[in-house]
């Protein structure tokens, strides 16, 4: 309940916040804050203070909101770069070819996931597992999608839409449709 209460919460602050900075700032900064959170699990998440987890759930729940919104708002900027070079209108594709992509990387993650629980030593049926086993799903619990979300910060430093180039496209686009009419 504390995950979907603070995605809820956070997206009108996404919201104001992409139009003050921009929404690669923005995504940016969103897949900081799960990186951080992740990253910090391994602090939050204790039997002896089962409590911090609601902060775990804040922070991941505040940056994966970032992530939804601002990569599905994205999909319609890339339709109008598409539009202007090719002048058809192909949201159908673009949100098919998303979809897809969601769809396998969390297929794949459940695949890695499971072969990492493997190696990690976890004993199916055991319902205590070893002191080595638990350091190492903590590790792989903790810093493993940290590595993957640094990545994914970079490609979002480097995608080269900007609030401007938007703005200037759509000129383009709206007097495009004007002399075809």
């Amino acid at each position: 309940m504390v995950y979907i209460i603070s995605s809820l919460v956070a997206i009108p602050v996404i919201t104001y916040l992409t139009k003050k900075l921009g929404k690669k700032a923005v995504l940016g900064g969103g897949l900081t804050l799960v990186a951080l959170g992740l990253g910090s699990s391994w602090f939050y998440i204790t039997p002896n203070m089962p409590y911090l987890q609601v902060v775990f759930s804040v922070v991941i729940a505040a940056g994966m909101s970032c992530v939804w919104v601002i990569t599905s708002s994205s999909i319609a900027d890339v339709c109008d770069i598409d539009e202007l070079s090719t002048g058809l209108r192909r949201e159908g594709m673009y949100g098919a070819v998303f979809s897809c992509m969601m769809k396998s990387g969390v297929a794949a993650m459940l695949g890695v996931g499971g072969v990492l629980i493997k190696w990690s030593g976890f004993a199916l049926g055991q319902t205590v597992q070893s002191p080595q086993t638990i350091m190492y799903l903590r590790c792989i619990y903790a810093f493993a999608p940290v590595g993957l979300l640094m990545i994914a910060i970079l490609l979002t430093l480097k995608y080269p839409v900007t609030r401007k180039t938007i703005s200037e496209l759509q000129l383009l686009l709206a007097e495009k449709r004007i002399q075809k009419t």
